[in-house]
């Protein structure tokens, strides 16, 4: 049995009003945040990684209806691909994210996939292009995406939660890069 074609997304079309630059672009690592969730989806097994945004110069895709949050955006990518695909979507401000914890929601290779992301956390998620009768996803939340796609919660170690420190603002920012520091 083929496996699923499974692509890797990171969401990255938000307007970083609360952190008042764009998040997607400051300085994490050897590169940019937008980078560094490019090369965590490659380092965690995924060949193929697209941005969700509109962003100059790296694999895109762009929502048709911007502004109206990541379960639209997601839904619309989703409808995109192929009805056998998979996508496993990141957003673009969790820097502390492991690929262990991105393996983890991919399941063990052989067994079948199932949607799923982490207990608390919408994002991020392991979903499929088509529901299981084949038609396309509509959500407007992700909390609709998940349970339109029969997602399940995985559940999280104490020392992973960590790794879901998400950076909407200046102060999470710093806190983000003092934790990278040690």
């Amino acid at each position: 049995m083929k496996p699923e074609p499974t692509i890797g997304v990171v969401l990255a079309g938000g307007l970083s009003s609360r952190m008042g630059q764009d998040k997607a672009l400051l300085p994490w690592a050897e590169g940019s945040l937008l980078d560094h969730m490019i090369n965590l989806l490659k380092d965690s097994g995924l060949e193929t990684v697209v941005v969700c945004g509109e962003r100059p110069g790296y694999p895109s895709f762009v929502d048709p209806e911007p502004g109206q949050g990541p379960g639209v955006a997601i839904s619309h990518y989703l409808a995109s691909l192929t009805p056998d695909a998979w996508a496993l979507v990141v957003p673009v401000d969790m820097p502390m994210l492991t690929a262990k914890l991105i393996r983890r929601l991919l399941g063990e290779p052989g067994k079948p996939r199932r949607a799923a992301y982490y207990a608390d956390y919408p994002l991020p998620a392991l979903l499929p292009a088509r529901d299981g009768a084949g038609k396309i996803f509509h959500g407007h939340s992700l909390r609709a995406l998940h349970f339109a796609a029969g997602s399940r919660p995985l559940p999280l170690d104490a020392e992973d939660t960590a790794a879901f420190m998400n950076v909407n603002t200046p102060d999470d920012w710093d806190r983000a890069q003092e934790v990278s520091e040690k």
